[in-house]
């Protein structure tokens, strides 16, 4: 007995050691012999159909006969899009593709705009297991958004299906917004802890955000230890823009984090890159304190502020 797969189109010799195949041959008359092939605990890989052959001999001439069937393992629709996100200028033209596999072979395509069905349906086309779909249209602000596919098939009287999405978006360039904790042109004092918040917004999505920090008393670009930089949204999308935050913190604040602090990025599109950054600025307050130590000693400390 062999068998020959869905996806291949050679005969295959059902092994012997494959201890998940077992076959017998059962007489049931002088006239009859039966066969049965078992397959334990079914596998993807085992779909495709089953050759069954057998010979006599008559007068010294061999007859052979074979017959066939064919085993279909179950599997939930998978749904495929040709491109997860699609930037656009207005007016253009986008074209989505979509294809969706199942066993038994998927009996629907259906597309949709956000949670609204689209009225005209593009055709489908059904190549045995996968059926394919193409959507055009011309983007403008009035449809840019979430667009998705949904395939689903039959089996045993129960309908399954799966989906997946692309978003179409217009073109939007770069911004950055920026904040700190405590808050812009507040005092922050020796040993606080300061964070500077940064956030783009654009389409296409940014490059990572990249920081720097230019030491005043040395007027050299330098990280400290004790500084960390977290990116706290890594490209948060939503149906009509792309976002990424990143932060950057300082546990303990000392005389030597006075200088710029500064975040920047990057978009490209048709082909040129525009950068984009925001400074802040830590300054000395000039007006120096003395403080008394628990030993009797006396500590200088000076405190900073930020100017955004």
């Amino acid at each position: 007995m062999d068998r020959q797969t869905a996806t291949d189109s050679e005969l295959v010799l059902i092994s012997e050691t494959n201890t998940r195949f077992t076959t017998s041959n059962t007489a049931v008359d002088l006239q009859t012999l039966t066969g049965t092939l078992t397959i334990l605990s079914p596998e993807y890989g085992d779909d495709g159909t089953y050759n069954c052959y057998t010979d006599n001999t008559i007068n010294s001439i061999v007859y052979a006969r074979n017959a066939n069937s064919t085993l279909l393992i179950y599997q939930n629709p998978t749904v495929k899009m040709g491109q997860t996100e699609i930037a656009s200028d207005p007016n253009k033209n986008v074209e989505l593709s979509c294809t969706v596999s199942a066993k038994p072979a998927p009996s629907s395509l259906e597309w949709y705009y956000g949670s609204d069905k689209i009225t005209n349906q593009p055709t489908s086309v059904l190549n045995e297991y996968d059926r394919t779909s193409s959507y055009s249209f011309q983007v403008s602000s009035t449809n840019e958004g979430k667009y998705r596919c949904v395939g689903g098939n039959t089996y045993d009287g129960k309908a399954a299906s799966g989906e997946a999405h692309t978003y179409v978006r217009l073109y939007r360039p770069i911004a950055i917004t920026t904040a700190s904790t405590p808050g812009g042109a507040s005092t922050v004092n020796e040993f606080t802890t300061l964070t500077f918040t940064c956030s783009t917004l654009g389409v296409p999505q940014a490059a990572d955000v990249q920081w720097s920090f230019t030491r005043a008393l040395t007027n050299t670009e330098a990280v400290d230890d004790n500084h960390s930089i977290e990116n706290i949204v890594d490209y948060e999308r939503s149906d009509l823009n792309i976002q990424t935050v990143s932060e950057y913190r300082i546990p303990t604040v000392t005389f030597t984090d006075i200088g710029i602090f500064k975040c920047q990025t990057s978009q490209t599109w048709d082909g040129e890159e525009t950068a984009k950054d925001k400074s802040w600025e830590i300054v000395v307050n000039f007006s120096a304190k003395l403080r008394s130590g628990g030993d009797g000693s006396t500590n200088i400390f000076q405190d900073m502020q930020i100017l955004t």
